[in-house]
């Protein structure tokens, strides 16, 4: 995983905006943020959603959201759609 700070500059989200300021995965940590590496293309064990719903029973998680963004399904909402995964 790398994570990094958003640049802010204006044009397409999905096009990379790294400020070249990286944050370490330590501060990631302090800051309460969890990843995980799910590999979708290999074969897991029950599949990847097998592995989704370890974690959340770990975490404690009880809801959970799967999202499939894309031009096809959502029509003239997919760009507005983009736009809410970069506001906090």
């Amino acid at each position: 995983m790398r994570a990094y700070f958003f640049d802010n500059l204006p044009g397409d989200q999905r096009l990379p905006h790294e400020s070249e300021r990286s944050v370490d995965s330590a501060v990631l940590r302090k800051l309460g943020v969890l990843h995980w590496t799910i590999p979708l293309d290999q074969e897991v064990p029950g599949g990847w959603e097998s592995e989704i719903d370890k974690i959340a029973k770990q975490q404690g998680y009880k809801n959970r959201d799967t999202i499939n963004c894309t031009k096809e399904g959502l029509g003239d909402q997919y760009e507005t759609k983009l736009k809410t995964f970069f506001e906090e």
